[in-house]
């Protein structure tokens, strides 16, 4: 299984720039767990771990460059991507 720092090389670095070292250190060792379902053609975004009930609770959205990482309790659930990367 591929990991996030493997096909998004550029998220961890975006992460530090925007003043989120706890989740730049993330990237290199997240596997990416199963894609997104929505009906979206060519959507690229993943979750990295199971969808839970606590977003609303504890859930943050980081926008960075093409990205926006969902953490929940600051651990990456879900990557978005909003530009195709082919």
């Amino acid at each position: 299984m591929a990991t996030v720092g493997e096909r998004l090389t550029d998220l961890e670095a975006l992460l530090r720039e925007a003043g989120r070292p706890d989740l730049a250190d993330q990237v290199p060792t997240l596997e990416i767990g199963r894609p997104c379902e929505c009906p979206v053609e060519g959507c690229e975004s993943f979750y990295t771990a199971a969808p839970v009930r606590r977003w609303f609770r504890r859930g943050k959205q980081v926008p960075v460059g093409d990205y926006v990482v969902d953490a929940i309790d600051g651990e990456i659930v879900f990557v978005e991507v909003l530009q195709n990367r082919t």
